[in-house]
């Protein structure tokens, strides 16, 4: 006898059920419970794939202002290099944990910045400094072929490498017309100073080398944008992700969400900016075949949104923290496999306005869903 119980001509249909109810264990039961929740300070990245954070730990830390030392609860996690940060900020700009800056018996951290003023509170340790949603436009000169995936974009020396591994850039105005694209997919896979590798989900034959033409990255829907439906790929995903296998016509996901952002922002004129969190619901397809199967998700529907509104926004700022809570939603799809993701949009709603959001930094953070069968 195996799993599912099928009909064999001779039981009740309602006993084959009532057997494979009890057979399927706990998620027939109503127990799929799925989620991940946080409160790490981190940053968004702004990629189509993950990581869609930066690695962070946050703890708890005392230091006197002036000094290059903090006494942190725990120690766990954190690493020499460590760029370190905190809501302020009083640690001090570009701060990094110092060679050898690790006590482990007395919990102290030696810095290579000074405390700007007194520290008291969450103080975050990230692999790397805070992630950048924007990058200004770069000029090209030129732009080779690599493979049918693969091309390297060239430009003038930069002070720092301009993008992040994974970052999804867009080329407008080269010479060679099928170079003009926004790379979805991988995104940059290799970036100096001079170059950037860029990898994408399009394959494309040989067309020469080009010239000319911007390349950057960002992450802000501009005018007009009001009351338009958003593509899939203009969402910006966090690390909070659920899968949920539906079985039956009757399965109903409950949902709850929370999501707690400080965003950074850069305007060139008086802009109006609706900041919108969503729960996303995505559909995984296989585009392979079934000796060699290859997942893929297919954005399906938003189940719940909210908005907020900000208005006459000028100049560099930060917008105080926002915070976001769903309550349990209950979504009713068909059967399949899907992936629910709790993610952002940014959005321009004045055509006279002109601004990026450069950065978004989250710190509490929860998704959960569950599926209950009837």
């Amino acid at each position: 006898m195996t799993f599912p119980l099928t009909y064999n001509g001779q039981d009740s249909d309602d006993v084959i059920d009532a057997v494979n109810y009890v057979l399927s264990g706990p998620s027939g039961l109503g127990q799929n419970f799925a989620g991940i929740s946080g409160y790490n300070a981190t940053s968004l990245t702004g990629n189509g794939r993950p990581p869609n954070v930066v690695a962070s730990v946050s703890v708890n830390a005392l230091g006197a202002a002036g000094a290059f030392t903090i006494t942190v609860d725990s120690v766990a996690g954190i690493r020499e290099g460590n760029y370190v940060g905190n809501a302020g900020p009083t640690i001090g700009v570009g701060a990094q944990v110092a060679v050898g800056g690790i006590d482990p018996d007395t919990k102290t951290i030696t810095l290579t910045v000074a405390n700007t003023f007194t520290v008291s509170g969450l103080v975050t340790f990230s692999e790397t400094p805070k992630a950048s949603l924007y990058v200004a436009p770069i000029t090209i000169t030129t732009i080779t072929w690599v493979n049918p995936f693969v091309i390297q974009i060239n430009f003038a020396a930069q002070p720092s490498p301009p993008f992040a591994l994974g970052n999804n850039p867009l080329v407008a105005g080269n010479s060679v017309g099928v170079y003009n694209f926004f790379y979805a997919g991988a995104g940059v896979i290799e970036c100096t100073t001079t170059y950037a590798i860029v990898r994408s989900n399009r394959s494309i034959a040989n067309p020469g080398t080009g010239t000319g033409g911007t390349v950057t990255f960002a992450n802000t829907l501009q005018a007009p944008a009001f009351g338009s439906v958003p593509p899939a790929n203009d969402w910006i995903r966090t690390d909070c992700v659920a899968n949920a296998s539906v079985t039956g016509a009757t399965d109903r996901v409950f949902i709850s969400a929370q999501l707690d952002q400080r965003i950074g922002y850069d305007a060139a004129a008086s802009s109006n900016l609706r900041v919108t969190v969503a729960i996303n619901r995505y559909r995984l397809i296989n585009v392979g075949d079934p000796a060699n199967p290859e997942l893929r998700t297919i954005f399906d529907s938003t189940v719940a949104q909210r908005s907020n509104l900000y208005t006459g926004l000028t100049g560099t700022g930060e917008l105080p923290t926002y915070g976001t809570v769903f309550n349990t939603f209950i979504d009713e799809p068909v059967p399949g496999f899907y992936q629910y993701r709790l993610e952002v949009l940014y959005r321009v709603v004045n055509t006279s306005g002109d601004m990026q959001v450069t950065y978004t930094e989250i710190d509490v953070r929860t998704l959960s869903t569950q599926v209950v069968k009837e």
